[in-house]
């Protein structure tokens, strides 16, 4: 047979196959029988024997569960899980306390619900799931906790005062927690045995208190509310309790009560004594025992003991009867005698009782008293320093006896030897000098022989008040020197003494008399001498002295010295006084090194650059290499002698470099300052204004160019300059617009401190006062001011950055106190933390604080008074705090702008109180708009108190006419002593917008009250402070400049 390739079995067998599945049955009938036995004999040529056909593979199932175990608690409940399979499927084995749904499904992952009746018995349940697919199977296990039990078989335990320890059993399948009530400290818990039942032990204390008492035990199950309480009760500590120990009695004998305090049964054991007899006891809460004691006729005490005893006898307390003996005393000697000196006296007695003293005089004093028979007393008698005889009495008695005797005590006067001045100061000349000594006896004069050679006595008289004459000669030395003088009689020990003091030379003799040191801060050392007392000034602040004063000698002292931080030298005068002469070191001290170029450092220096640039000539010679001048010097002006011209229009660099003008004079018609003006490109940077300047810019109420009178320490008008890192301290500046540091601001103003204070008297319309600025009609940025501003008159505003705002302030700061008594009728009469006024488009405050008090009569506000504007445009304030109380005085107050007129308030927050105002609100004291420029106060927070006399609200006190408040909230608490008081919004009058707001303060008024708005539709709304939204526009203040110039 014709052998075929394992190719050509390949072919036929593949056209086979594919034949078949493609399920071509109707070709393949047509085969005929011929055919195929040819199609498989050629097949088979390659081999003798036919191949064994592959067997068909069989169909493989599978099933799975998501767990193949699941354990549940004993309560009714459901558990779900999931059945994979290959193909159709069923689960058995489900009970009467868990069944399975579905119990059947196909092919895929399904999830099935198990579901548990509750388990009452005390054991656990469980049974098996099947799940089967074709010929696969798994299977889960199902178990079910028994059900919880705890039971404790004894719950009352006694136990006796001692304590000691109890067990108390429990029954229980469940894990417990043992709680034993704090009031309950005498229980504590030990241990817990883990047997069967578990037996838990407990200390209980001995109880060391008179009244039983009783405690309790909670036992609980961990993981429920099953428990079960044991209650413990102990017996108290039997007690018989005697108020008193001993008592006693007096020689006369009587009847005495003992009290008794026992929870006990007792009986009272009488001594065998004929002295003592029981009365009675009378059965009261606190017993009382009484016993009779009879009188002691004998000169002895006499003790006996009464016992009490628990008749059981386990107990007993014992009180003892003292009684005292008949009294005796006995004094044989009654009077004594003592010399001047003192002493101590005894006085022999016999006596068989206590002794009592009054001693009448305080010079004489009981040493002690021996408790014998046969005793005596020791007193000691002080010196008599006075210079007469005298007397004393000491009483002596027996307490509870009638015995008393009386002693008497002579003591002799003291001798009088008696210098009037103990000492006396000699000039160094020498001199004759008369001593006064006054004496009740004769008098004797010794003087030392190391004193004999320059003091000797000069004359004597001898009387009663006797002078003495004494020379002392010159004294040739440097130094002091003292002589003594004795004065003294016979009889006394000590006598009296002069001391003579001698001045020294009365000179002053210097080391050295100037003192050179460098620039930078030191000590040095330096000595003088001095004849006499002696003290130290010094005439300027950078150098001291460590010793101020002294006396005469040779001296050393240390002087102290600052850091030169001028550019020039200096010096200081160290001035040595003593009474008669003085004498001064000069301190000289060098200029600080690196000193600028040409830079100015004296008032002459300059006037002469100002005169210069004023006339508008060469001012190289004061200019460095950079074009700037320099100040290198502190300078002080000569105030009252000469008004100082300020420079003008100054359009180049001035660095101050720290250094201070002071006791400047200027009195200006117009621009008054260091600088009258600073024009475009100007730089005025690190100059101190120190407080004796004085400036103004001088004006009348009728003045048509008010406007012009611009005062600031700086400069009274910034053209388009700079102004950086400058400080005042000047408090005495006056004018129509005045700032502490700038009068009108037309430029930039930053990193710039007030600290002087900003008065404003008499004053009326467009009086603008500020920390920084009075005006500002560009930028201030990151400024702070300090000190108080306040005014007083018809018309002003006042603020404590800027008066009245027209430009940006931006992260500035206000710390002081803002005041001002303005009784005017117009809208301009404003004051507030950061400004008074907002007027114009531009006019913006932005990331600013205030801390300080405002208080003001029309339009307080703790950012801004008055906000809004007319034709120029409307002022907006944005992202600003107030943290200090607001005063309205009546009229309108705000936390953060008293009126709110077609401007914009943006996330602002107030903090502060506000208070005594008419419309008062934690933002907005009254806030209005028109149909032209809605007013807005949006995302603000207020979380400070307020007090209103009308309507008062969280956030605005009176919002009318398109005024709108959206997206803002209160926390404050709102009062009105007046009708309307709301959350939000006190009295929102017709087109006023309130949105979306939210309040958590508290509400209260006389009639409307609301938790967001006060007023109602029926209510008669207060009287507004306009009729006409038009009567509250401003105008602008820069435009009124213009027109003047």
């Amino acid at each position: 047979m014709t052998k075929h390739t394992d190719n050509q079995i390949f072919n036929v067998r593949y056209i086979m196959k594919n034949n078949l599945r493609r399920n071509d049955m109707k070709q393949f009938k047509h085969l005929s029988i011929a055919g195929v036995f040819c199609l498989l004999l050629f097949a088979a040529c390659d081999s003798k024997e036919s191949p064994t056909p592959t067997p068909k593979p069989e169909e493989k199932h599978s099933i799975s569960f998501s767990a193949t175990a699941i354990n549940v608690n004993a309560e009714a409940g459901t558990k779900t899980l999931t059945v994979t399979s290959s193909g159709n499927w069923t689960i058995s084995g489900g009970t009467e306390w868990c069944s399975v749904s579905p119990s059947s499904g196909s092919a895929g992952t399904t999830s099935i619900t198990l579901t548990f009746t509750e388990n009452t018995v005390n054991q656990d349940k469980s049974t098996s799931l099947i799940g089967k697919c074709g010929n696969a199977s798994a299977t889960v296990v199902v178990t079910q906790k028994e059900k919880s039990s705890l039971t404790i078989t004894a719950n009352k335990f006694e136990v006796n005062q001692d304590g000691g320890n109890i067990e108390v059993e429990v029954k229980t399948n469940v894990d417990i927690d043992i709680f034993v009530p704090p009031t309950c400290k005498w229980i504590k818990y030990i241990s817990t045995k883990a047997i069967s039942t578990k037996k838990v032990t407990f200390s209980i204390d001995a109880n060391t208190e008179y009244d039983k008492r009783d405690g309790s035990i909670i036992i609980k199950d961990k993981s429920s509310t099953l428990s079960d309480t044991v209650y413990v009760y102990q017996a108290q500590k039997d007690a018989i309790v005697l108020t008193q120990e001993k008592y006693d009695v007096s020689y006369t004998g009587g009847n005495i009560k003992i009290e008794v305090k026992s929870n006990v049964e007792y009986e009272v054991k009488m001594p065998e004594s004929d002295w003592l007899t029981l009365i009675s006891t009378k059965a009261l809460s606190s017993h009382t025992v009484e016993v009779a004691v009879k009188a002691n006729e004998t000169y002895y005490d006499r003790e006996e003991v009464i016992t009490f005893i628990k008749k059981d006898g386990s107990l007993s307390e014992e009180v003892v009867i003292h009684q005292l003996p008949t009294g005796a005393l006995i004094i044989s000697q009654k009077e004594f005698a003592i010399g001047a000196e003192g002493g101590t006296i005894t006085v022999p007695l016999l006596k068989n009782v206590s002794l009592e003293l009054n001693i009448k005089n305080d010079w004489i004093h009981v040493v002690n008293t021996k408790g014998l028979a046969s005793d005596s007393l020791l007193f000691q008698i002080d010196a008599n320093s006075t210079y007469y005889e005298r007397t004393g009495e000491i009483v002596v008695s027996a307490p509870g006896y009638d015995i008393k005797e009386t002693l008497y005590i002579v003591q002799d006067k003291k001798i009088l030897v008696s210098v009037e001045a103990q000492e006396y100061t000699i000039s160094d000349k020498g001199d004759v000098f008369t001593v006064t000594v006054k004496s009740n006896d004769e008098v004797k004069i010794l003087i030392p022989d190391e004193h004999a050679p320059w003091l000797r006595n000069y004359s004597t008289k001898t009387v009663v008040t006797q002078n003495y004459s004494f020379q002392a000669d010159p004294n040739p030395e440097f130094e002091t020197r003292t002589g003594v003088i004795y004065f003294y009689h016979e009889q006394l020990e000590d006598g009296d003494t002069l001391y003579v003091k001698q001045q020294a030379n009365t000179g002053i003799k210097l080391s050295r008399e100037t003192v050179n040191i460098d620039a930078s801060a030191g000590s040095t050392n330096y000595s003088f001498m001095v004849g006499a007392d002696w003290s130290i000034t010094v005439d300027r602040e950078w150098c001291t002295v460590n010793t101020a004063s002294g006396i005469a000698g040779s001296i050393d002292i240390t002087i102290n010295y600052q850091e030169n931080k001028q550019f020039a030298p200096r010096k200081a005068n160290v001035t040595i006084k003593t009474a008669e002469v003085s004498a001064s070191v000069v301190l000289n001290q060098e200029a600080r090194p690196g000193a600028p170029k040409n830079g100015i450092s004296s008032y002459e220096e300059l006037k002469a650059f100002r005169d210069a640039n004023n006339a508008r000539k060469d001012i190289s010679q004061w200019q460095d290499d950079n074009g700037v001048v320099n100040l290198i010097a502190d300078i002080v002006m000569p105030y009252n002698k000469e008004s100082w011209v300020p420079i003008s229009s100054f359009n180049k660099v001035f660095d101050g470099n720290g250094f201070s003008i002071d006791s400047m004079h200027v009195k200006q018609e117009i621009y008054a300052g260091l600088f009258s003006s600073i024009s475009q490109g100007g730089v005025v940077r690190n100059v101190i204004m120190k407080k004796g300047c004085y400036i103004e810019s001088k004006t009348t109420s009728n003045d048509k160019y008010y406007i012009l009178k611009h005062c600031g320490s700086i400069c009274g008008y910034n053209d388009g300059g700079t102004i950086s890192n400058c400080e005042n301290e000047a408090y005495m500046l006056y004018g129509r617009m005045v700032g502490g540091i700038c009068g009108w601001n037309a430029g930039i103003v930053e990193g710039c401190r007030n600290r002087g204070a900003i008065l404003s008297y008499l004053s009326e319309k467009d009086y603008c006062h500020g920390g920084i600025c009075g005006y500002n009609g560009v930028t201030i940025r990151n400024c702070i001011n300090e000190s108080t501003a306040y005014g007083r008159g018809s018309a002003a505003e006042i603020g404590g950055i800027a008066g009245r705002n027209e430009g940006g302030i931006h992260t500035s700061t206000n710390y002081a106190n803002m005041e001002c008594t303005y009784s005017g009728s117009a809208y301009n009469t404003s004051i507030g933390g950061i400004a008074a006024a907002l007027v114009s488009d531009d006019a913006l405050i932005n990331n600013c604080v205030n801390y300080g008090q405002i208080t003001g009569y029309k339009y307080p506000g703790g950012i801004a008074g008055y906000n809004g504007g007319g034709d120029s445009g409307y002022g907006t304030i944005s992202n600003s705090t107030n943290n200090g109380k607001v005063i309205g005085n009546g009229k309108q107050g705000g936390g953060i702008t008293g009126i709110n007129y077609c401007g914009d308030v943006i996330s602002c927050v107030n903090k502060g109180q506000i208070t005594e105002a008419m419309y008062a609100g934690g933002i907005v004291g009254y806030g209005d708009g028109s149909t032209a420029k809605i007013g807005k106060i949006d995302l603000c927070t207020n979380e400070g108190s307020v007090l209103a006399s009308s309507a008062g609200g969280g956030i605005c006190g009176y919002n009318r006419n398109y005024s709108r408040i959206t997206n803002s909230s209160n926390s404050g608490s709102i009062e009105s002593m007046g009708d309307y008081a709301g959350g939000v919004c006190g009295y929102n009058e017709t087109n006023g917008i309130v949105y979306n707001c939210t309040n958590t303060g508290s509400v209260k008024s006389n009639k409307y009250t609301g938790d967001i708005i006060g007023n109602d539709a029926s209510a008669t709304a207060p009287k507004a402070t306009s009729s006409a939204a038009s009567s509250l526009a401003m105008t602008s203040l820069k435009y009124l400049l213009e027109d003047l110039r």
